[in-house]
């Protein structure tokens, strides 16, 4: 069976087998699995398996998921077996509140849940309607905000095309994340490292301190320079504070 049949397209490749510390990475809004195209390098020895969603990158063709319930099911089916310890989550932004969902389902099912999920530039689980605000706006306002916060690149203006395309992803990823009904107290028993941007227009350390509330287990906060998107604007940064959090749970 190959790595399609196996995650149906959410994993890029097969996991390495042995007993080394998988770190599952989600990506934010509008983006793809590219995001972390240099954490496997940067994070070895454990292996690093970016999540791929429908609807983009290699599978552009593929319809994108509007109920965030309805995705972690599938997330669960599909790469469900590839989650045996020890294996962790990265999530940013609405990648967090997917792999925090993923952990909480696999803990109240009875399996072996994650080391520890990081969360990066997220609100919390039970904020409502997070960056709703921008769903009204037209197509070069949104471009010009998400250049701002370092969601597009500026080339992107000149191709309205290309422009309204990103944006539409966005859009339909902002759906999903706004689908999510957090049950009251619901939580998870693993640690959570949150992750903030110093520069965050949206979500700053004081606002990611919230998470500490979502957890039964140990809580860190951590800053790193950069705005909203700051896994790619302080990437050097982020992966030389994730990795000896990392290393604490990967065995040789």
């Amino acid at each position: 069976m190959n790595t399609d049949q196996a995650s149906h397209g959410y994993l890029l490749r097969r996991p390495i087998p042995g007993t080394r510390l998988r770190l599952f990475c989600f990506h934010h809004a509008g983006a793809g699995a590219t995001a972390f195209k240099a954490w496997p390098q940067a994070l070895s020895p454990a292996d690093v398996l970016p999540v791929q969603l429908p609807g983009r990158e290699g599978r552009v063709s593929e319809t994108r998921f509007g109920d965030m319930e309805l995705l972690v099911e599938e997330l669960r089916k599909y790469i469900g077996p590839e989650l045996r310890p020890p294996y962790a989550f990265y999530g940013h932004s609405m990648g967090a509140l997917i792999s925090f969902n993923i952990a909480r389902a696999m803990e109240e099912s009875g399996q072996p849940g994650p080391e520890f999920v990081a969360v990066g530039a997220a609100a919390q689980p039970d904020k409502k309607k997070f960056l709703a605000e921008l769903l009204p706006l037209s197509d070069p306002d949104l471009a010009q905000v998400l250049v701002r916060i370092g969601g597009m690149s500026e080339f992107l203006l000149g191709y309205p095309e290309w422009r309204d395309s990103a944006n539409a992803l966005l859009r339909d990823d902002l759906r999903l994340y706004h689908s999510y009904q957090h049950p009251a107290g619901a939580s998870v028993g693993c640690p959570v490292y949150a992750i903030a941007g110093r520069e965050d227009p949206f979500l700053g350390p004081q606002e990611m301190a919230a998470w500490s509330g979502f957890t039964r287990g140990a809580f860190e906060l951590h800053e790193v320079d950069g705005g909203h998107i700051f896994i790619r604007e302080s990437a050097e940064e982020l992966l030389g504070l994730l990795k000896p959090l990392v290393a604490a749970h990967t065995r040789p």
